[in-house]
C-alpha cells in the first residue's frame, strides 16, 4: 500500500563523523568522490596493538592492525550540553558523537534545536555495544548510567527537552535501517511529527577486535574489498551519523529541502540458516520485494543499490543473488552497485548510516561515487551476463526510463535481522519571489568568543568556497535556524565583499564598521523608538514598505482600519 504524497517521510537533514577526518558532509562527500581509502593503523592511544597482533592465527590474538577510526574521539564540548567535566570522563563516546550529530543535523535542515523544546519529536538510535564502561566503571559514576544503551537516546531527548518516542535499539549491523523504519512507522502512526534518526559506534577496547578474529572474519590488511576475489572479511569502523525525517506536506508547510525522499522501509530475519550468523539469500530478496511492493514502484526504476557489501567470500554472492532477483530480473536497466565499506570500513551499527548518507550524497549530484579495491571481481558473483555493474570512477546517475532516480539501501545484521530503505531524489522547492533587500543582518552567536569566532571563520570559507550563495538565505537560516547564545555578533552586509571582511574581522577578534559584537543579557527588554523626524532618511517608509512584508502587511492593515476617517488616505 502506497503513502499518500503529503505524509511520505523525507529526509530534510544530515550529519556525520566518519573515519578519515569525514565530520561533516562536505567532507564525507569529498572521500567518497575522489575514491579515497580513509582506513588507518589503530591509533596507539586506543591499546598497544603490538601487544597484541599476529600475522599467523594465533588464540588470544587478533588478525589485523587497521580499521576505520575518527579524529579526536576524546574531543567533546561538554559544557555546550550541560554536562559536567565529571559525568563527560564516564560517559560512552557513543553519546558525545549522538549529541553532536544530532545538533548539527538539526541546524542542517534549518530547525534551532533548542525551538522543539516540548514538541512531539521522536528519538530513534541504534547504538553500538558499550566498550568504554568496563575499563572506565570506577569513574563512570551516576550508577553506570551513563552506560546504558538507552541513554544514547534518552541523553538526546532529555537535553533537547523532546516530548515524542524514545527508542535504542539493537539489531547489530542493520540498526541504522531499522531505525529508520521505526520512525517512519511512528511518524505514519502521528506518534511524533519529527523524527531524529541516528545510530553509532564507537572503538575503544580491542575486545571485539579479539573475538571477531577468533571467528575469522576480519580481513587481515583491514580493509573491505567488496566484490573482489580476494575478498577476505571486514575491517571495524566507527562513527555516527543522523537524519532528521518529517513528513513531505510538513517539511513544505515549512520550506524545508528535500534531501531524499523515504518511499518505503522494509525489514525480516534470516530465520533458520547453516549457523547463527550466516546469512540468507532468499530472506535477503524478501526484504528488497517487501520494500519494492511496498513502495508502489517498478523493480527497473531502481537504478543504484548501496548494498551492506561487508566483503567476506560468502556474504557478497548471497548478497548480489538477493539483489538480481529482486531489481535485476527485469533486465531493463543496468544496476549499480554501491559499498561505501570500500570508504570507511564496517561501522557495525552505525554502517547503514553511512550507505543512507552517501545514498542521499549521490541522490543530489545525480552522480554515483566509485567503490574501491577494483581488483578482479569475485567469479561467485556472476554477473558476467548480468545487467549490473560496480563503478570505479564517478559516473553520471541516469534516471530510470520513468524519468526518477531510485536507491535501494540494504542493511543485514549479524543477528539475521535484515532491512531495506528505498529512497528517491527529493524535489527542488520553487523560488520565492520577493522585493530585493538593498541590506541584510546576519547573525551569529555562540556559547564562548573562541567559539563565536570559529563561527565566523566557518562562515567565511562556506561563503568564499560558494560564491553564488544568496546573501538573503544565509541570514535567514541564521535567524530563523539557529538557537541563539550568550556570545554574538551582526553583520550589517551589503554585499559579499563587505560580508567576508566584516567575518574576517569576527574571527579575527577585530573590529570592523559594519560588524557589532556584544552579549546578551538576561531577559532582554527592546523599545522601538518613532522620533517623528525622518528628514535625514527620505523615503524611510516606502522602503521599508517595498521590502518587508510584516511591515506592510502591517500598513495595510492601518490603512484598512482607518479608511474613511480622514479626509486624505493614509497611504497618500
Amino acid at each position: 500500500m502506497t503513502v499518500a504524497p503529503d505524509s511520505q517521510p523525507v529526509v530534510v537533514g544530515m550529519a556525520c563523523r566518519f573515519p578519515g577526518g569525514a565530520d561533516d558532509l562536505d567532507s564525507y562527500w569529498s572521500i567518497l568522490e575522489s575514491g579515497v581509502d580513509a582506513t588507518s593503523e589503530i591509533p596507539p592511544e586506543r591499546w598497544n596493538v603490538d601487544e597484541l597482533y599476529a600475522a599467523e592465527p594465533a588464540e588470544g590474538m587478533m588478525s589485523t592492525r587497521r580499521g576505520g577510526f575518527v579524529h579526536d574521539m576524546c574531543g567533546f564540548d561538554a559544557a555546550f550540553f550541560g554536562i559536567s567535566e565529571a559525568e563527560a570522563r564516564g560517559m560512552d563516546p557513543q553519546h558525545r558523537m549522538l549529541l553532536e550529530t544530532t545538533w548539527t543535523a538539526l541546524e542542517d535542515a534549518g530547525i534551532a534545536p533548542l525551538s522543539l523544546r516540548g514538541s512531539r519529536t521522536g528519538v530513534f538510535v541504534g547504538p553500538a555495544q558499550n566498550e568504554y564502561l568496563a575499563p572506565n566503571f570506577r569513574r563512570a559514576g551516576y550508577g553506570g548510567v551513563n552506560g546504558l544503551l538507552c541513554m544514547a537516546a534518552g541523553r538526546i531527548a532529555h537535553f533537547l527537552d523532546l516530548a515524542g518516542p524514545v527508542i535504542a535499539l539493537d539489531t547489530a549491523c542493520s540498526s541504522s535501517l531499522v531505525a529508520l523504519h521505526m520512525a517512519c512507522q511512528s511518524l505514519a502512526a502521528g506518534e511524533c511529527d519529527i523524527a531524529v534518526v541516528a545510530a553509532s559506534q564507537a572503538i575503544v577496547n580491542p575486545i571485539q577486535h579479539l573475538l571477531l578474529s577468533e571467528i575469522n572474519v576480519l580481513s587481515p590488511d583491514g580493509r573491505c574489498k567488496t566484490f573482489a576475489e580476494d575478498a577476505d572479511g571486514f575491517a571495524r569502523s566507527e562513527g555516527s551519523g543522523a537524519l532528521i525525517v518529517m513528513p513531505r506536506g510538513v517539511a513544505r508547510e515549512w520550506g524545508m529541502t528535500e534531501r531524499a525522499v523515504v518511499r518505503a522501509t522494509a525489514i525480516n530475519h534470516d530465520g533458520h540458516t547453516p549457523a547463527l550468523i550466516a546469512p540468507s539469500a532468499a530472506a535477503q530478496y524478501e526484504v528488497l520485494e517487501l520494500a519494492l511492493r511496498k513502495s508502489g514502484m517498478r523493480p527497473e526504476d531502481v537504478t543504484f543499490v548501496e548494498t551492506h557489501g561487508t566483503g567476506t567470500p560468502v556474504g557478497d554472492p548471497k548478497e548480489v543473488e538477493g539483489i538480481m532477483a529482486a531489481f535485476g530480473a527485469a533486465g531493463r536497466n543496468r544496476l549499480t552497485l554501491g559499498a561505501v565499506k570500500t570508504n570507511l570500513g564496517h561501522l557495525e551499527q552505525a554502517a547503514g548510516m553511512a550507505g543512507i548518507i552517501k545514498t542521499i550524497l549521490n541522490l543530489q549530484r545525480c552522480e554515483i561515487a566509485p567503490n574501491l579495491h577494483d581488483g578482479s571481481m569475485n567469479p561467485a558473483l556472476d554477473l558476467a551476463g548480468a545487467p549490473a555493474r560496480v563503478p570505479v570512477q564517478r559516473v553520471p546517475w541516469r534516471p530510470s526510463p520513468g524519468g526518477r532516480r531510485l536507491a535501494g539501501v540494504s542493511g543485514f545484521g549479524f543477528s539475521g535481522t535484515n532491512a531495506h530503505v528505498l529512497l528517491e531524489q527529493g524535489q527542488s522547492l520553487e523560488s520565492r519571489s520577493g522585493t530585493e533587500r538593498t541590506h541584510q543582518l546576519l547573525c551569529l552567536s555562540a556559547r564562548t568568543e573562541s567559539a563565536l569566532g570559529a563561527m565566523a571563520g566557518n562562515l567565511d570559507r562556506f561563503l568564499c568556497a560558494s560564491p553564488s550563495t544568496e546573501l538573503a538565505d544565509v541570514a535567514y537560516t541564521l535567524a530563523v535556524g539557529r538557537s541563539p547564545f550568550e556570545r554574538r555578533a551582526a553583520i550589517v552586509s551589503s554585499s559579499a565583499k563587505n560580508t567576508r571582511e566584516a567575518l574576517t574581522a569576527a574571527a579575527a577578534g577585530h573590529d570592523h564598521n559594519n560588524l557589532i559584537v556584544g552579549r546578551a543579557v538576561k531577559a532582554p527588554r527592546v523599545a522601538f523608538v518613532y522620533s517623528g523626524q525622518g528628514s535625514q532618511t527620505p523615503g524611510m517608509g516606502r522602503d521599508l514598505f517595498d521590502s518587508e512584508p510584516a511591515f506592510r502587511d502591517a500598513l495595510s492593515r492601518c490603512a484598512e482600519l482607518l479608511d474613511g476617517r480622514y479626509d486624505k488616505p493614509v497611504f497618500d
